[in-house]
């Protein structure tokens, strides 16, 4: 736990406030990047998973050892309760004992025959002599009895000694039951404690996402949190799925009629519902992986959809701490698949801790999470692009499933019939990252001005700059706006084009090469959603308004520029449609004004230019030229007519 607690607030201190994963690549020579959580990111989230499972290991071990105090206790008690019985009974004894003993003696044993033949007068007219003899014989008789008294007595003492020793033994089993329920109640807190901590982790977890999704992941954290802490607090006792199907409860836990699968404890008027532990085991496995990065058909621990997550919450933490990392396959048929397993309960039998499945027509059964509440439940989520806690959309509910329950038979649940959906969402309105993860939308991707300048830049190529920084941390560096025109070109002066500078420069490096390629091709495959103009790289140009998405290689030549950053070499560029006015500057850049080596500067006029008019768009002379420049800043002279140029019927737009 101090381990947890100190990366935790560490990790508070050292990242930026966003809940998604941030993500370190490595590459490979082909470039080909290996999307991973970032490895202090991804050892803090593994020290919350190994403890939580170690306590919740230690919770079921110790299920045994309190059944086994409870039994003690149990014994202990009927025992005690036995000698009491004993020692009453013998109590009894010595009083009758006490009490002939006391007739016959105190009345003519102890007090001698002269007194006895005074009373014996009084009482009978018999002989005197005839008294004395009797009184012999009452006085042997009461000897007897006083022997009899005596043994009693002594019984009496060995009696009242057992009760001491049984009533040592009965405190000590209860003490002995005392302690395993205090060391239940905190393990309880520890667990409890564990996810607090991991709340505050996550309000400060890097990568992609909004304000509002990070808010409700940690949320669903202190959620869970609290309803640990509430179970070590009443001291509530651990039940296993095993006990639930057998019906043989802890002490203060029953099982209510139509609410299978968990147990309930009455605390302070309060019915509470009590998980079994596999499923408090569960849904802590998905608080932990909060962040985790979406992607679909994978089953890893870093990246997953949400059959996977489902997968891994109920069978990972059951697993040895060596393969909690392990790749495991794919559930077959997704979440449709799992629903057909899971014991189904109608939508309001939803339990915390239930599988939540979301069906629509003519997609059938297409997503599933775990349920955190009525309204909120946590999922591998291609929408949002990672694992989160997201609405539940009450229409789209099909049903619930509890994995605390047998299922006898394969359940017939709605399947895809054409329309086919990833997660719940259409995969058409996702981004696939290069390395398999989605990115919901280029709106999510956050600032990161130690890479990237946005000063003056047009939304679209503010986004690109950030999600190009977000997806592929080793650039370093991005450019954007520049105060003076590279050449007679409006992108870069406009805002609204980046250049992503290579970590190597212009080496030709395959790795070089093919991070370059992945960026370029990432963008031309998603040319629509981040509305991409055109693209250089390589002394190759692609442009989105009249080509399709092709490799790199197919891209058409442009002409020599005579170095390497002209000839586009060391950084892809990348110009988004849009007007020539960077935000801030307030004026529309004239190209006119550029083109035949005249520089008035940076103002430009009002009048209305060529490329603004058509969208960016440049009249057949200006197809690619491919103007080139120095490193980005600089000016340069327009560069011969490119060897490759577009048909005539197609316009398209300089270079920059």
């Amino acid at each position: 736990m101090p381990r947890l607690i100190s990366a935790a607030v560490a990790a508070l201190v050292l990242l930026t406030a966003v809940s998604a994963p941030s993500y370190a690549q490595t590459d490979d020579a082909a470039g080909n990047s290996d999307e991973t959580l970032s490895e202090d990111d991804y050892q803090i989230e593994q020290d919350f998973l190994n403890s939580t499972t170690q306590i919740q290991t230690d919770l079921g071990d110790i299920n045994a050892v309190q059944t086994a105090a409870k039994e003690r206790y149990e014994a202990a008690e009927a025992a005690a309760e036995k000698v009491k019985a004993k020692l009453d009974r013998d109590k009894d004894r010595v009083a009758e004992s006490r009490r002939i003993v006391g007739h016959y003696l105190r009345s003519i044993y102890m007090n001698g025959p002269n007194e006895l033949m005074m009373i014996a007068s009084l009482i009978d007219t018999q002989e005197p002599g005839d008294l004395v003899r009797q009184a012999e014989t009452i006085a042997r008789v009461g000897g007897h009895k006083d022997d009899q008294f005596r043994d009693a007595v002594d019984l009496l003492s060995r009696t009242e000694e057992s009760k001491v020793a049984s009533d040592a033994a009965l405190k000590a089993a209860e003490a002995s039951l005392a302690a395993v329920d205090d060391q239940v109640g905190g393990l309880r807190q520890k667990l409890a404690d564990a996810a607090q901590d991991w709340a505050g982790h996550l309000s400060g977890r890097g990568g992609y996402t909004d304000p509002a999704q990070i808010k409700r992941n940690s949320d669903a954290a202190i959620a869970w949190a609290d309803y640990l802490g509430k179970l070590a607090k009443l001291r509530v006792p651990p039940v296993t799925v095993e006990q639930l199907r057998k019906k043989q409860l802890p002490d203060g836990l029953e099982i209510k009629k139509g609410r299978p699968g968990v147990a309930f404890a009455k605390r302070d008027g309060e019915s509470i519902v009590v998980l079994p532990e596999r499923t408090i085991a569960s849904v802590t496995y998905s608080v932990s992986k909060l962040g985790t990065a979406y992607k679909w058909r994978a089953n890893t621990a870093k990246k997953m959809d949400c059959s996977a997550l489902v997968d891994r919450a109920w069978n990972v933490p059951q697993g040895p701490a060596d393969q909690r990392r392990a790749e495991r396959p794919s559930p077959s048929g997704g979440a449709a698949g799992i629903a057909q397993e899971t014991r189904l309960l109608a939508n309001a039998d939803q339990q915390l801790g239930d599988l939540v499945f979301l069906a629509d027509k003519g997609a059938g059964v297409n997503h599933v999470g775990i349920a955190m509440g009525s309204d909120i439940m946590l999922a591998g989520d291609a929408a949002t692009g990672a694992v989160n806690a997201v609405p539940v959309p009450a229409k789209r509910v099909y049903k619930v499933g509890r994995q605390s329950l047998r299922n006898k038979k394969a359940n017939n649940v709605p399947v895809a019939k054409g329309k086919k959906r990833q997660c719940g969402a259409d995969p058409a309105l996702t981004i696939t990252l290069p390395a398999g993860g989605t990115l919901p939308s280029p709106a999510v991707c956050p600032p990161s001005p130690g890479v990237f300048s946005e000063a003056h830049m047009q939304p679209d190529a503010l986004q690109v700059g950030r999600c190009t920084a977000l997806i592929w941390p080793q650039f370093t560096t991005i450019y954007g706006w520049v105060a003076v025109p590279i050449g007679p070109y409006p992108d870069h002066v406009s805002g609204r084009a980046v250049d992503v500078m290579m970590p190597a420069g212009c080496s030709a490096d395959a790795a070089n090469v093919g991070l370059g390629n992945q960026v370029a091709e990432f963008y031309m495959k998603n040319a629509k959603r981040f509305n991409v103009q055109y693209m250089m790289w390589q002394h190759r140009i692609w442009n989105a308004t009249f080509e399709e998405p092709k490799p790199v290689s197919q891209w058409r030549m442009v002409s020599e520029r005579g170095d390497c950053t002209s000839n586009h070499m060391d950084h892809v560029h990348i110009t988004m449609n849009g007007p020539n006015v960077a935000p801030g500057i307030g004026k529309e850049f004239n190209r006119d004004d550029w083109v035949g080596g005249s520089n008035p500067g940076t103002d430009g006029d009002s009048k209305k230019s060529k490329d603004s008019s058509n969208n960016g768009k440049d009249d057949k002379k200006d197809a690619d030229t491919g103007a080139g420049h120095g490193s980005p800043g600089s000016g340069a002279a327009p560069a011969p007519e490119a060897p490759n140029p577009a048909p005539a019927t197609t316009p398209e737009s300089a270079a920059d």
